[in-house]
């Protein structure tokens, strides 16, 4: 299926590894211009070298980003602008905020969890929605969590603010769709990344269990039987930002092998 993004340029935030880096690949296999966005120059260059060896003749682009500094996001939105244009496709993704119950978390915790998980892809649509408006094009995902939907234990940081996120987007997603802009969210459920590591090692060591029987217990409970593979997770990506996907907008898509039980 050709999904219209031969030459459409595309902003990937938290892209030097993990959900991001695999979403800009799946973007760059489609023809896209990919600007990925990450704290760490060193990642960033790995991450494109990464894209090119694997991509042939793949155009990408990079710049410093640390998602929870308003300054650093006007510094990359226009670092983008002048590298490659005006964004036809905004993916905003980030890491996730520490895990822990309603009685461990202080409530000066749940302040950066929201901007971590939230008030980052508010400055980054006010960075680049206008444009696409303008022009009566664009894709934007945001990445969220299955548990937005359905809350997880032991995660009341992210379960908190991702719903905000999930709420904020679908808003927006009403007010700009008569504009060509579609606005999704996307929920990755358990997948096989570097964060979903370090969570089951955070639990194992807060629950008195080991990492391997934390995993077992996660897959117990996926009816599909397995963590996602990263790339399973960015196939979805790239529909969503596709014109193919011109009329999906306001909703939020679980990709999670079933985990979620609500209709």
């Amino acid at each position: 299926m050709n999904l219209g993004l031969e030459g459409r340029i595309a902003v990937v935030t938290g892209a030097s590894r993990g959900l991001g880096l695999a979403a800009a690949r799946a973007l760059a296999r489609e023809g896209a211009r990919v600007a990925l966005g990450a704290r760490s120059e060193a990642d960033l260059a790995a991450a494109k070298e990464s894209i090119e060896r694997d991509v042939p003749n793949a155009d990408v682009f990079t710049a410093p980003l640390d998602v929870v500094d308003p300054a650093s996001i006007e510094a990359f939105a226009e670092a983008v602008r002048t590298g490659l244009g005006d964004a036809d496709v905004l993916v905003t993704n980030a890491g996730g905020p520490p895990s822990g119950t309603y009685d461990q978390i202080d409530v000066e915790q749940y302040g950066p969890a929201l901007d971590l998980c939230f008030l980052f892809a508010v400055r980054l649509f006010d960075r680049f929605l206008p444009s696409m408006r303008e022009r009566g094009f664009g894709r934007i995902v945001h990445v969220a969590s299955i548990s937005a939907r359905e809350p997880l234990d032991g995660l009341i940081l992210s379960n908190a603010s991702r719903a905000a996120a999930v709420g904020f987007a679908k808003t927006v997603a009403n007010q700009v769709a008569k504009d060509g802009v579609t606005v999704n969210v996307l929920l990755p459920g358990f997948t096989a990344t570097d964060r979903t590591i370090e969570l089951a090692d955070a639990i194992a060591a807060r629950d008195g269990t080991t990492p391997d029987a934390v995993r077992a217990a996660w897959e117990a409970n996926i009816p599909a039987g397995r963590l996602a593979r990263p790339e399973e997770f960015a196939d979805v990506v790239a529909f969503l930002c596709s014109e193919n996907a011109s009329y999906v907008t306001g909703t939020a898509v679980a990709v999670d092998g079933g985990y979620l039980r609500g209709i």
